[in-house]
Protein backbone atom coordinates (compact mmCIF):
# COMPACT_ATOMS: atom_id res chain seq x y z
CA UNK A 1 0.00 0.00 0.00
CA UNK A 2 1.42 3.85 -0.83
CA UNK A 3 2.11 6.19 1.87
CA UNK A 4 2.31 9.49 2.53
CA UNK A 5 4.54 11.27 4.63
CA UNK A 6 3.01 14.71 5.81
CA UNK A 7 5.81 16.70 7.05
CA UNK A 8 5.25 19.72 10.40
CA UNK A 9 7.88 21.41 11.79
CA UNK A 10 8.70 19.42 15.00
CA UNK A 11 6.89 15.57 13.48
CA UNK A 12 5.63 13.27 10.75
CA UNK A 13 2.89 11.15 10.15
CA UNK A 14 2.22 8.50 7.50
CA UNK A 15 -1.07 8.13 5.40
CA UNK A 16 -2.24 5.35 3.84
CA UNK A 17 -3.27 6.43 0.36
CA UNK A 18 -4.21 4.64 -3.51
CA UNK A 19 -2.54 6.59 -6.08
CA UNK A 20 -5.13 7.61 -8.53
CA UNK A 21 -4.04 8.48 -12.38
CA UNK A 22 -7.24 7.96 -13.70
CA UNK A 23 -10.65 10.68 -12.28
CA UNK A 24 -13.02 7.68 -12.17
CA UNK A 25 -12.40 6.56 -8.78
CA UNK A 26 -11.79 10.25 -7.74
CA UNK A 27 -15.38 11.48 -8.40
CA UNK A 28 -17.23 8.13 -6.86
CA UNK A 29 -14.91 8.97 -3.71
CA UNK A 30 -15.64 12.81 -3.49
CA UNK A 31 -19.63 12.34 -3.54
CA UNK A 32 -20.09 13.98 -0.23
CA UNK A 33 -22.12 11.50 1.20
CA UNK A 34 -19.59 8.79 0.29
CA UNK A 35 -16.62 11.08 1.54
CA UNK A 36 -18.54 10.80 5.28
CA UNK A 37 -19.17 7.45 4.70
CA UNK A 38 -14.94 6.74 3.93
CA UNK A 39 -14.44 8.84 6.91
CA UNK A 40 -16.66 6.87 9.46
CA UNK A 41 -14.84 3.48 7.68
CA UNK A 42 -11.43 4.65 8.85
CA UNK A 43 -12.41 4.47 12.34
CA UNK A 44 -13.65 1.15 12.61
CA UNK A 45 -15.57 -1.68 10.84
CA UNK A 46 -19.12 -0.58 10.29
CA UNK A 47 -22.59 -2.17 8.70
CA UNK A 48 -24.94 -0.52 6.46
CA UNK A 49 -27.59 -0.13 9.45
CA UNK A 50 -24.90 1.49 11.82
CA UNK A 51 -23.80 4.13 9.22
CA UNK A 52 -27.19 5.08 8.72
CA UNK A 53 -27.49 6.01 12.46
CA UNK A 54 -24.48 7.53 12.36
CA UNK A 55 -25.07 9.97 9.41
CA UNK A 56 -29.22 9.78 9.56
CA UNK A 57 -29.63 8.64 6.46
CA UNK A 58 -31.94 5.23 5.22
CA UNK A 59 -30.39 1.89 5.36
CA UNK A 60 -31.23 1.54 1.67
CA UNK A 61 -29.74 4.48 0.83
CA UNK A 62 -25.88 3.63 2.66
CA UNK A 63 -26.02 0.22 0.94
CA UNK A 64 -25.98 1.74 -2.47
CA UNK A 65 -22.87 3.82 -1.63
CA UNK A 66 -20.98 0.97 0.03
CA UNK A 67 -21.95 -1.34 -2.73
CA UNK A 68 -20.34 1.54 -4.89
CA UNK A 69 -17.35 2.40 -2.62
CA UNK A 70 -16.79 -1.80 -2.53
CA UNK A 71 -16.48 -1.90 -6.45
CA UNK A 72 -14.01 1.03 -6.86
CA UNK A 73 -12.11 -0.87 -4.30
CA UNK A 74 -11.90 2.32 -1.80
CA UNK A 75 -13.38 -0.09 1.26
CA UNK A 76 -13.12 -3.98 1.72
CA UNK A 77 -15.69 -6.54 3.53
CA UNK A 78 -13.70 -7.24 6.63
CA UNK A 79 -16.68 -9.56 8.55
CA UNK A 80 -20.34 -10.76 8.46
CA UNK A 81 -22.63 -11.09 11.41
CA UNK A 82 -26.24 -12.87 11.48
CA UNK A 83 -28.37 -10.98 13.14
CA UNK A 84 -31.96 -11.95 13.45
CA UNK A 85 -31.82 -14.03 10.61
CA UNK A 86 -30.20 -11.42 8.20
CA UNK A 87 -26.43 -11.07 7.35
CA UNK A 88 -25.16 -7.76 8.66
CA UNK A 89 -21.87 -6.73 6.37
CA UNK A 90 -18.94 -5.07 8.13
CA UNK A 91 -16.62 -2.79 6.04
CA UNK A 92 -14.03 -0.89 6.47
CA UNK A 93 -11.12 1.28 4.81
CA UNK A 94 -7.33 1.20 5.55
CA UNK A 95 -7.23 4.54 3.30
CA UNK A 96 -6.46 8.06 4.73
CA UNK A 97 -6.60 9.73 1.88
CA UNK A 98 -6.66 9.32 -1.95
CA UNK A 99 -3.69 10.90 -4.50
CA UNK A 100 -4.03 12.24 -7.27
CA UNK A 101 -1.55 12.20 -10.33
CA UNK A 102 -2.09 14.22 -13.20
CA UNK A 103 0.21 12.17 -15.06
CA UNK A 104 1.01 8.46 -14.82
CA UNK A 105 4.55 8.26 -16.19
CA UNK A 106 5.65 8.22 -11.89
CA UNK A 107 3.52 5.06 -11.30
CA UNK A 108 4.58 3.34 -14.72
CA UNK A 109 8.20 4.25 -14.70
CA UNK A 110 9.13 2.83 -11.01
CA UNK A 111 10.97 0.04 -11.59
CA UNK A 112 10.53 -1.27 -8.04
CA UNK A 113 6.83 -1.58 -8.91
CA UNK A 114 6.81 -5.51 -8.77
CA UNK A 115 8.47 -5.33 -5.08
CA UNK A 116 5.84 -2.61 -4.27
CA UNK A 117 3.11 -5.50 -5.03
CA UNK A 118 5.02 -7.83 -3.18
CA UNK A 119 4.86 -5.40 -0.11
CA UNK A 120 1.45 -4.95 -0.62
CA UNK A 121 0.16 -8.18 -0.67
CA UNK A 122 1.81 -8.55 2.72
CA UNK A 123 0.81 -5.44 4.36
CA UNK A 124 -2.62 -6.95 3.53
CA UNK A 125 -2.19 -10.34 5.14
CA UNK A 126 -0.71 -8.77 7.69
CA UNK A 127 -3.66 -6.81 8.51
CA UNK A 128 -4.38 -5.47 11.16
CA UNK A 129 -0.83 -5.89 12.58
CA UNK A 130 0.56 -3.90 10.33
CA UNK A 131 -2.51 -1.40 9.37
CA UNK A 132 -2.86 2.52 8.11
CA UNK A 133 0.92 1.97 7.64
CA UNK A 134 2.14 1.16 10.76
CA UNK A 135 2.95 -1.40 13.74
CA UNK A 136 0.18 -2.01 15.19
CA UNK A 137 1.47 -5.05 17.55
CA UNK A 138 3.11 -6.09 20.55
CA UNK A 139 6.35 -8.20 20.29
CA UNK A 140 6.36 -10.70 23.28
CA UNK A 141 9.78 -12.44 24.19
CA UNK A 142 9.67 -14.56 27.20
CA UNK A 143 11.90 -13.44 29.90
CA UNK A 144 15.45 -14.43 30.15
CA UNK A 145 15.01 -14.77 33.81
CA UNK A 146 13.43 -18.04 35.56
CA UNK A 147 9.97 -17.64 35.64
CA UNK A 148 6.53 -19.13 35.21
CA UNK A 149 4.61 -22.33 35.27
CA UNK A 150 8.22 -24.22 33.86
CA UNK A 151 10.79 -22.35 35.78
CA UNK A 152 12.35 -21.71 32.72
CA UNK A 153 14.49 -18.98 30.91
CA UNK A 154 13.90 -17.78 27.13
CA UNK A 155 16.83 -18.38 25.23
CA UNK A 156 15.16 -16.83 22.11
CA UNK A 157 14.71 -13.53 22.80
CA UNK A 158 17.57 -12.29 20.43
CA UNK A 159 15.65 -13.63 17.44
CA UNK A 160 13.18 -11.00 18.02
CA UNK A 161 15.61 -8.62 15.89
CA UNK A 162 15.45 -10.16 12.53
CA UNK A 163 11.99 -10.38 12.96
CA UNK A 164 11.61 -6.50 13.31
CA UNK A 165 14.07 -5.46 10.87
CA UNK A 166 11.97 -7.42 8.09
CA UNK A 167 8.82 -6.09 9.74
CA UNK A 168 10.65 -2.50 9.35
CA UNK A 169 11.27 -2.52 5.95
CA UNK A 170 7.28 -3.11 4.87
CA UNK A 171 6.64 -0.05 6.70
CA UNK A 172 8.00 3.49 6.77
CA UNK A 173 8.98 4.01 10.19
CA UNK A 174 7.28 3.67 13.98
CA UNK A 175 8.65 5.46 17.26
CA UNK A 176 6.48 3.37 19.33
CA UNK A 177 8.30 1.02 21.65
CA UNK A 178 6.45 -1.98 20.75
CA UNK A 179 8.39 -5.07 22.70
CA UNK A 180 7.38 -6.44 26.32
CA UNK A 181 8.60 -9.16 28.36
CA UNK A 182 6.06 -12.30 28.98
CA UNK A 183 6.39 -10.79 32.68
CA UNK A 184 5.35 -7.60 31.85
CA UNK A 185 2.21 -8.44 30.11
CA UNK A 186 -1.12 -6.93 31.74
CA UNK A 187 -4.67 -7.59 30.76
CA UNK A 188 -4.75 -4.97 28.12
CA UNK A 189 -2.02 -6.47 26.48
CA UNK A 190 -3.60 -9.36 25.74
CA UNK A 191 -6.70 -7.51 24.30
CA UNK A 192 -4.18 -5.61 21.30
CA UNK A 193 -2.91 -7.70 18.39
CA UNK A 194 0.08 -9.95 19.45
CA UNK A 195 3.37 -11.38 18.15
CA UNK A 196 4.63 -14.17 20.00
CA UNK A 197 8.04 -15.42 20.30
CA UNK A 198 8.95 -19.01 21.71
CA UNK A 199 6.51 -21.73 23.21
CA UNK A 200 4.51 -22.10 26.69
CA UNK A 201 7.32 -23.25 28.37
CA UNK A 202 9.37 -20.21 27.77
CA UNK A 203 6.77 -17.90 27.32
CA UNK A 204 3.83 -17.33 29.56
CA UNK A 205 1.09 -15.54 27.05
CA UNK A 206 2.34 -18.30 24.43
CA UNK A 207 0.71 -20.70 27.61
CA UNK A 208 -2.57 -18.64 27.64
CA UNK A 209 -3.03 -19.28 23.70
CA UNK A 210 -1.83 -22.44 23.25
CA UNK A 211 -5.65 -24.29 23.97
CA UNK A 212 -6.60 -22.12 20.63
CA UNK A 213 -3.41 -22.74 18.39
CA UNK A 214 -4.08 -24.96 15.32
CA UNK A 215 -1.08 -27.05 16.25
CA UNK A 216 -1.04 -26.64 19.86
CA UNK A 217 2.15 -27.80 22.25
CA UNK A 218 1.44 -30.81 23.84
CA UNK A 219 3.67 -30.20 27.47
CA UNK A 220 2.32 -33.52 28.92
CA UNK A 221 5.25 -35.87 27.75
CA UNK A 222 7.85 -33.51 27.18
CA UNK A 223 7.70 -30.76 24.64
CA UNK A 224 5.92 -31.84 21.22
CA UNK A 225 3.63 -30.15 18.61
CA UNK A 226 0.38 -31.77 17.89
CA UNK A 227 -1.28 -30.23 14.47
CA UNK A 228 -5.44 -30.16 14.94
CA UNK A 229 -5.32 -30.13 11.15
CA UNK A 230 -3.65 -33.22 10.10
CA UNK A 231 -3.21 -34.84 13.48
CA UNK A 232 0.37 -35.43 13.06
CA UNK A 233 2.84 -34.89 15.94
CA UNK A 234 6.49 -32.75 15.85
CA UNK A 235 8.73 -33.85 18.08
CA UNK A 236 12.23 -32.76 16.53
CA UNK A 237 14.11 -29.57 18.26
CA UNK A 238 14.30 -27.52 15.02
CA UNK A 239 10.90 -27.44 14.34
CA UNK A 240 8.26 -24.75 14.64
CA UNK A 241 4.95 -23.53 13.74
CA UNK A 242 3.93 -19.94 12.55
CA UNK A 243 0.50 -19.64 13.27
CA UNK A 244 -2.32 -16.48 12.82
CA UNK A 245 -5.50 -16.44 15.15
CA UNK A 246 -7.97 -14.74 16.02
CA UNK A 247 -7.27 -13.24 19.35
CA UNK A 248 -9.12 -14.96 21.70
CA UNK A 249 -9.22 -12.17 24.65
CA UNK A 250 -10.01 -9.50 21.20
CA UNK A 251 -11.88 -10.98 18.54
CA UNK A 252 -10.69 -7.44 16.66
CA UNK A 253 -7.38 -8.26 17.12
CA UNK A 254 -4.79 -11.26 15.70
CA UNK A 255 -2.32 -13.37 17.13
CA UNK A 256 1.03 -14.40 15.17
CA UNK A 257 2.45 -17.29 16.88
CA UNK A 258 6.45 -17.91 16.23
CA UNK A 259 7.43 -20.71 18.33
CA UNK A 260 9.37 -24.13 18.14
CA UNK A 261 9.41 -26.91 20.49
CA UNK A 262 13.06 -25.69 21.61
CA UNK A 263 14.84 -22.40 20.74
CA UNK A 264 15.92 -23.69 17.58
CA UNK A 265 12.67 -24.73 16.69
CA UNK A 266 11.65 -20.98 17.37
CA UNK A 267 14.38 -19.45 15.44
CA UNK A 268 13.22 -21.68 12.47
CA UNK A 269 10.15 -20.22 12.20
CA UNK A 270 11.13 -16.86 12.39
CA UNK A 271 13.74 -17.98 9.33
CA UNK A 272 10.57 -19.16 7.81
CA UNK A 273 8.53 -16.33 8.47
CA UNK A 274 11.01 -13.54 7.06
CA UNK A 275 12.27 -15.76 4.29
CA UNK A 276 8.91 -18.14 2.76
CA UNK A 277 6.10 -15.15 3.71
CA UNK A 278 4.48 -15.75 0.52
CA UNK A 279 4.29 -19.78 1.24
CA UNK A 280 2.91 -18.82 5.01
CA UNK A 281 -0.11 -16.74 3.15
CA UNK A 282 -1.38 -20.04 1.29
CA UNK A 283 -2.02 -21.71 4.47
CA UNK A 284 -1.95 -25.15 5.92
CA UNK A 285 -1.50 -27.67 3.44
CA UNK A 286 -4.35 -29.48 4.83
CA UNK A 287 -6.77 -26.56 4.54
CA UNK A 288 -5.82 -23.48 3.09
CA UNK A 289 -8.06 -21.37 5.41
CA UNK A 290 -5.98 -22.00 8.53
CA UNK A 291 -2.64 -19.98 8.60
CA UNK A 292 -0.71 -22.96 10.59
CA UNK A 293 2.67 -23.97 9.03
CA UNK A 294 5.40 -26.36 10.46
CA UNK A 295 8.93 -25.77 9.44
CA UNK A 296 12.18 -27.96 10.21
CA UNK A 297 15.02 -26.04 9.99
CA UNK A 298 18.49 -26.20 7.86
CA UNK A 299 21.56 -25.31 7.82
CA UNK A 300 22.48 -24.64 3.78
CA UNK A 301 26.10 -23.47 4.67
CA UNK A 302 27.26 -25.82 7.20
CA UNK A 303 28.06 -23.36 9.63
CA UNK A 304 25.83 -24.56 12.33
CA UNK A 305 23.10 -21.92 12.30
CA UNK A 306 19.95 -22.20 10.81
CA UNK A 307 20.02 -20.41 7.72
CA UNK A 308 16.24 -21.60 5.87
CA UNK A 309 13.31 -24.35 6.55
CA UNK A 310 11.47 -26.94 5.10
CA UNK A 311 7.78 -26.86 5.63
CA UNK A 312 6.32 -30.10 7.19
CA UNK A 313 2.96 -28.87 7.28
Amino acid sequence: MPYLILKTQNKRYIVSTRVLTEPEVALKALQPLRWKILNELANKPLCAKDLASILNITVQTTSYHLKKLNEAGLIKLVKTIEKRGAIAKYYMTELNALTILFTSSLAKDNSSTSNIEILNKYVSFLHPILSNGKFNAKIIVGSPDIHGEYKTRARCAGYAIDLALFLGSLLPFTENLVTKLDTEVNDKDLKENLILIGGPIVNMVTLKVNKFLPIFFDLSEGNAMISKVSGKIFRGEEEGSIQIIQNPFNLDSKILVLAGNTHIGTKASIVGFIKHLSRVAQGNIWNKNIIANVVSGIDLNSDGIIDDVEFLE
